[in-house]
């Protein structure tokens, strides 16, 4: 998947790196001027690199998030009594409450972090 989305951006480094792997006449470009190009553009990809993995591991994480939430915990008792039945159901209905909350902020979240891995897929190409 990074490599799709990293492709024009591969394409532009190999364009750029590839006269070195030739025969190059080094008098009709300065080789400080083409290993200044080459050093920045490497760094921009890098950078690149690095941010996309980080939204990558940002989306993954909400989604493992939102995978492991258990919407049928029980509340925790004290273990000597049991609890009248109306209070029961009105402390499971808060948790599961609170747990629907906690999975819509991270689906909700997701969202965002797609359009920036796109973004990132569209800063490539130009």
């Amino acid at each position: 998947m990074q490599v799709d989305i990293l492709r024009g951006h591969l394409k532009a480094l190999y364009t750029l790196l590839y006269p070195a792997s030739k025969r190059m006449n080094w008098l009709s470009l300065t080789v400080i001027d083409y290993v200044t190009r080459c050093n920045f553009a490497i760094g921009k990809f890098t950078s690149l690199v690095h941010q996309l993995q980080k939204n990558i591991d940002d989306a993954e994480q909400r989604l493992r998030d939102i995978e492991n939430v258990d919407l049928f915990r029980l509340p925790d008792t004290d273990g000597s009594q049991l609890p009248d039945v109306t209070v029961f159901f009105h402390r499971i209905t808060k948790l599961r409450a609170i747990d629907i909350k906690t999975v819509v902020r991270n689906y909700n979240d997701i969202g965002p972090i797609l359009t920036k891995v796109l973004g990132l897929s569209t800063s490539c190409s130009q």
